[in-house]
């Protein structure tokens, strides 16, 4: 169930779009800076889903997508740079995208520097 601080981002950033980033209009609906630095913890929920569910279900996704994949310019081609926008940011609103993968390493400078006898 979404909870009242996740009702306000969503309206914030997906209804209104009266801010641009999470970050911001999770810190401004009462979310810690952490959370506010993690996004994905409140836009990964269940909650979430369900706000995207109620706002914007796969049936008015798939109705759009279709007809963004048929807009056309003023000259009668494809506007390919709207179709694509518009495609990746409701395909991201929805979670569809796979999980970006991260690879962090910490190497120990001093222990590299002492083998290399530097």
């Amino acid at each position: 169930m979404p909870t009242k601080k996740m009702r306000e981002v969503f309206k914030k950033v997906v209804v209104e779009k009266t801010h641009d980033t999470y970050k911001k209009a999770m810190k401004e609906a009462g979310y810690s800076d952490a959370t506010a630095n993690l996004p994905k913890n409140v836009t990964g929920t269940k909650g979430w889903a369900m706000l995207m569910d109620e706002y914007l279900s796969n049936e008015s996704l798939a109705s759009k997508h279709k007809e963004l994949l048929e807009l056309t310019d003023a000259n009668g081609r494809i506007d390919v740079q709207a179709v694509g926008k518009a495609l990746d940011m409701a395909y991201k609103l929805r979670g569809s995208y796979a999980a970006e993968k991260n690879l962090n390493v910490n190497v120990n400078i001093s222990s590299v520097l002492d083998e290399l006898d530097v």
